[in-house]
């Protein structure tokens, strides 16, 4: 995987350059967040994007590939147990690399306030039924 990540910034054997360009622009369809095979991430600052894509099994395994071809960095997860962390590692990663924050970090974050407050607000209206019943 990781000479996989290094194709895009040097020559290699296997992937060339006018592959890895199609492979980094935006598809029709996709509202400009998929390549061939992967996924556009954020813009980076050359007109291009940060790249890659997450995959696993739940509960097996989880990988995550992510580069910014504009500065040569990359990074490549993978770890037991499905892939959720290795997903989040690769938001985290896109923020450390562009300062951006992608839009499925933010669909999590949302989601990750959304569900404990709705918890919180059903479990309060039933609480309030009850105490206004048993009253």
């Amino acid at each position: 995987m990781a000479q996989f990540v290094l194709a895009y910034t040097r020559e290699n054997p296997v992937l060339r350059q006018g592959t890895l360009k199609q492979m980094m622009t935006p598809q029709p369809g996709t509202s400009a967040t998929w390549g061939l095979g992967q996924t556009l991430y954020v813009a980076n600052d050359a007109g291009g994007h940060v790249v890659g894509h997450v995959g696993g099994a739940f509960p097996a395994m989880g990988a995550a590939v992510r580069v910014n071809p504009v500065t040569g960095n990359g990074m490549v997860l993978m770890a037991s147990g499905g892939r959720g962390a290795t997903n989040q590692l690769g938001h985290d990663w896109i923020y450390w690399e562009t300062g951006k924050i992608t839009f499925e970090a933010r669909l999590q974050i949302v989601q990750d306030r959304l569900v404990p407050a709705s918890v919180a607000f059903i479990l309060g209206a039933i609480a309030l039924a009850l105490w206004k019943l048993l009253r």
